[in-house]
């Protein structure tokens, strides 16, 4: 599923539709609003997206997003690792144009590291 939201306040309205969603995650996001708030005063805007699916990146939705903002996939500036959490890890992924800002917050199932002969 995918929840999208510009603002701390569309922010709060996922949080009540997704109670799933990591603290962390939450806080990150928070952040991440501020950045563009901070650093985009020209007018250009912050586009964000939580992915809850365990596909994160390899979601059909997050494919049809870089489709629709046509953004290519290497082209991300960061793809960092916010935290660990009930077998899976959330990451933010974030592409910046000079217009607009697009940050995918995302899950992806964790790796289970077998050890043996």
């Amino acid at each position: 599923m995918k929840y999208t939201f510009r603002s701390e306040k569309e922010l709060q309205e996922v949080i009540q539709a997704c109670a799933g969603i990591p603290q962390k995650v939450i806080d990150n996001a928070k952040y991440h609003i501020g950045l563009v708030e901070e650093c985009f005063e020209d007018g250009a805007c912050g586009n964000f997206y939580i992915l809850t699916d365990d596909d994160g990146i390899d979601s059909d939705t997050y494919k049809d997003c870089l489709r629709e903002y046509n953004l290519i996939e290497g082209d991300y500036e960061f793809d960092d690792l916010i935290c660990e959490e009930n077998g899976s890890e959330w990451h933010i992924r974030a592409f910046i144009g000079t217009d607009a800002y697009w940050g995918f917050f995302y899950k992806c199932k964790t790796k289970e590291v077998f050890y043996g002969k």
